[in-house]
């Protein structure tokens, strides 16, 4: 990734917690890992094998271990939406089979998360996405018809041995 998109992401991931996403023309809420602070985590600009995707759970659909929830939302934004037209970030992702900006992710797998903040007592021991829901479940969609290439680009977001 060029250094410009580190830096992007690095503004992105100090902004959890508003759910800011600098140029973005979505509209964003709160998140709901505001709670977390960043500082303590180090953030890994990664190549990651797209049929791992599937290991990463999401709030949006409830931590669901087969991302059901997340991929019916994404073939509803990539065959049809409630905008009139397929949605542009998936059209994006069809065309270059990787995101418009790579998502977050939080290895949560040890269940530090749990441990360390009280608030997040439903989420799962496991890669977690922090941001990027919308791409997720485009993406989850697209996983499941083959339209991705063999990595995409992620921030792995692990907790710092500080």
């Amino acid at each position: 990734m060029s250094s410009f998109r580190i830096v992007e992401a690095l503004n992105i991931v100090e902004h959890i917690g508003l759910g800011l996403i600098p140029g973005s023309v979505q509209a964003r809420g709160i998140s709901p890992y505001g709670f977390v602070k960043s500082r303590n985590y180090k953030f890994t600009a990664v190549k990651w094998v797209s049929s791992r995707l599937f290991e990463l759970r999401s709030e949006w659909d409830d931590f669901d271990p087969i991302c059901k929830g997340c991929i019916s939302k994404g073939r509803s934004l990539s065959r049809r939406s409630e905008f009139g037209k397929i949605y542009w970030m998936a059209t994006y992702m069809r065309e270059h089979k990787n995101f418009p900006q790579p998502i977050v992710m939080l290895d949560n797998r040890d269940d530090h998360l749990k441990k360390e903040y009280p608030a997040a007592w439903r989420v799962p021991a496991a890669f977690i996405l922090v941001e990027g829901h919308m791409r997720f479940n485009i993406r989850a969609y697209l996983q499941t018809i083959g339209g991705l290439n063999p990595t995409v680009d992620v921030w792995l977001m692990e907790k710092s041995s500080h």
